[in-house]
């Protein structure tokens, strides 16, 4: 699930990268996220 999450993750921040006019970073798209991944998990 986590795995897929992520993937999801990318897809999306990749896709908002080539749309966004002018661009953003995508490594800031693809930190921003994660973080919201990484907050819904539980602390292992």
């Amino acid at each position: 699930l986590v795995a897929a999450a992520v993937v999801a993750a990318i897809n999306t921040a990749m896709a908002h990268y080539l749309r966004t006019d002018p661009p953003v970073p995508v490594r800031r798209l693809l930190a921003d996220a994660l973080a919201r991944i990484a907050a819904g998990l539980p602390t292992p």
